[in-house]
């Protein structure tokens, strides 16, 4: 989505930080496929915290 592209944008100009899994676009709902993508997010960023 555009709010992704721009969020990633920013990162990459300003921020620097090493993305981990894929980002997660929410809108005012959660679906079950939105919450299946928080849940991998999580625990990939749960694998990468636990791997250092």
């Amino acid at each position: 989505s555009k709010a992704v592209a721009k969020i990633q944008e920013w990162n990459e100009t300003k921020l620097h930080y090493e993305p981990v899994g894929e980002p997660v676009d929410m809108k005012q709902a959660i679906t079950p496929e939105v919450k299946a993508q928080c849940e991998a997010l999580g625990k990939a960023m749960a694998e990468k915290l636990l791997a250092e």
